[in-house]
């Protein structure tokens, strides 16, 4: 973004008064010199966005001032492993419009677009972007017409004749009301003869919340080995308040027979699918019926949102992570172009925020070469943003990087909302002056004037035979343009006498990629024999 200079020069309404004439070229002398050295800004962020910026363990999240993308820390959302059954993270479009689920499964688990393990069915839930818990939304559930519906595909748990050993339901929920009956989670299944005892029997997995509690019943799914029909239930013992989140997770040990129901990872109720009741004894491990349907309905009736839904087939961990667990990240940005290979890094500024005490660590590094910078290079150097840089701090390629730390308790992440970087460009050389073309046979004899500036590496010469067509290629010192190197005069030969040639002559700076100057004046010349030559003439 460029530095509006003329609206620099707006005076507060008490200063505005007439110039005495005398004064007048004075003051314009001085504001033109104003308006040649004034400090160019970029603005990254805000309104223009962040272009191309890389990122490690950093998002951007459009919740930021007034609408724009702040960068924050990556969430401590569940990752996809090969023990995940399903993981609904709720952020982004499925092909339900109004639906937010998870699409970036990397296990193939999940995946709306080639669904493996289990497909969406109509579902009548909604995108919920203010209240959750990890990502960019969650899944608003809103009475009795809500629901969402999966059909599970082979290899799944709930896939007809599964045999189940170790597993585990989670999700995150933030109820509207707690004490009307409201279905979580339902599941319904069929054994057939043979495979439990010789009837068929129901199955069901049921999770309710009602009189302000969490209920979850198993009928049938653990096998006993006597054949008869067993069930199991577990109930929260904690009163639910409305407009809360909790973690709520049940989790089964097919080496224990261990059932447990806890929340926010603390245990509130347990029973044993074995022999004994106990920690000892023999295990009835669970079964999907072959004549189980396939559905899976969660949030039936549901009035609240849920978050971070995952069924996996292991028995995981009963401490639900922080929101920002184990995260640090950075942004890198650039290169940034500062035009030359000398201009000057005045300042670089920014609107952040480190709520708790988190943190934001900045860091620069300006080279002549525009080659992205890895986050272990050593070249990068720490600056406090607002700050003015000492006058030798020079380059073209500028490099930011912005290194984000959470707070102790892992809840809160820094927040970077823009960047903004004053410098002052150096300004290119005036082209090389006082050009002369001498003909000579079979050559043309140039000079010009030296450019004073210190970052003049060397002069080229264009040529050709066309006014402002520079492609000449029968000099014997090369094609156009023939380097001249550090000097004001150079003779091409092996030109054609006769043919009229044009020349130009351009300086150049001493960066990897050098800057040249505009063409000097066009000059002209055509080769000849001299007149002293024994020939005479041409």
């Amino acid at each position: 973004m460029k530095i509006d200079r003329l609206s620099l020069f707006t005076f507060p309404r008490r200063l505005r008064f007439p110039l005495p004439w005398i004064l007048a070229p004075v003051f314009f002398a001085f504001l033109t010199l104003q308006i040649h050295a004034l400090d160019e800004e970029i603005v990254i962020g805000r309104e223009n966005g962040w272009g191309r910026v890389r990122y490690d363990h950093t998002m951007q999240e459009h919740r930021g001032f007034q609408g724009y993308s702040d960068i924050l820390l990556s969430d401590a959302a569940y990752e996809p492993d090969d023990a995940t059954d399903l993981l609904l993270h709720f952020d982004s479009p499925s092909p339900e419009p109004s639906l937010l689920v998870s699409s970036a499964d990397t296990t193939g688990r999940i995946r709306w677009e080639n669904p493996a393990r289990y497909s969406l069915n109509p579902a009548n839930i909604e995108a919920e972007n203010r209240l959750r818990v990890f990502g960019s939304g969650a899944a608003l559930f809103s009475g009795k017409e809500s629901r969402l519906n999966l059909s599970a595909g082979p290899g799944s748990l709930f896939f007809p004749g599964t045999d189940w050993r170790d597993f585990t339901f989670e999700f995150w929920l933030y109820p509207a009301e707690t004490e009307s009956v409201q279905q979580l989670l339902f599941w319904e299944g069929v054994t057939l003869p043979g495979e439990w005892g010789t009837t068929s029997r129901t199955q069901n997995i049921r999770c309710t919340m009602g009189s302000n509690r969490l209920i979850w019943q198993f009928t049938n799914l653990f096998r006993p080995p006597m054949q008869q029909e067993f069930s199991l239930e577990l109930k929260g013992q904690r009163e639910l308040l409305p407009r809360q989140w909790h973690h709520h997770m049940v989790r089964f040990s097919a080496e224990t027979g261990l059932l447990e129901y806890l929340i926010d990872g603390i245990m509130e109720d347990f029973a044993y699918a074995n022999s004994e009741n106990r920690e000892t004894g023999v295990v009835f491990t669970p079964l999907t019926g072959s004549a189980s349907r396939r559905d899976l309905s969660i949030g039936t009736g549901l009035e609240g949102v849920m978050d971070e839904l995952r069924i996996s087939s292991v028995f995981r961990s009963n401490i639900p992570p922080a929101p920002y667990q184990d995260r640090q990240g950075t942004a890198i940005i650039g290169p940034l172009d500062l035009e030359h290979a000398a201009s000057r890094l005045v300042s670089v500024k920014s609107s952040f925020s480190t709520p708790g005490d988190s943190d934001i660590f900045f860091y620069y590094a300006l080279n002549q070469t525009p080659f992205a910078m890895a986050i272990d290079d050593a070249g990068w150097i720490p600056f406090t943003p607002g700050g003015i840089f000492s006058p030798e701090t020079r380059g073209r390629y500028l490099h930011l990087m912005a290194a984000l730390y959470p707070d102790g308790m892992e809840q809160y992440s820094p927040v970077l909302s823009d960047i903004s970087v004053v410098y002052t460009p150096d300004l290119p050389p005036s082209p090389p002056g006082k050009v002369t073309a001498l003909p000579q046979d079979g050559g043309v004899h140039l000079s010009w004037e030296s450019v004073p500036d210190p970052d003049v590496q060397g002069y080229k010469i264009y040529y050709g035979t066309s006014p402002g067509r520079y492609f000449g290629n029968d000099a014997a010192e090369g094609s156009s343009p023939v380097d001249a190197g550090n000097t004001t005069e150079m003779t091409l030969t092996g030109l054609t006498n006769g043919r009229l040639y044009y020349f130009t002559v351009v300086a150049y700076d001493n960066s990897p990629r050098p800057f040249q100057t505009l063409f000097s004046m066009e000059v002209s010349a055509r080769p000849r024999r001299l007149s002293s030559d024994s020939g005479g003439g041409m």
